[in-house]
């Protein structure tokens, strides 16, 4: 179930207390995952979409 909060919402709360710089660390970290993330997805998508061209 999706609660629209990111996953690591919890550590937040944790990595809050230790200060800003330690919050803004962990929010670019999670930021840096799903980046990598996404451009791993359209990479593949990429490759899907030009074998199927080569395919017509």
């Amino acid at each position: 179930m999706n609660t629209g909060k990111l996953p690591i919402y919890d550590d937040f709360k944790g990595t809050l207390a230790q200060g800003p710089d330690a919050l803004l660390a962990c929010i670019e970290f999670d930021l840096s995952v799903r980046r990598e993330a996404a451009a791993s997805h359209f990479e593949s998508r990429i490759n899907e979409l030009e074998t199927l061209w080569q395919s017509i």
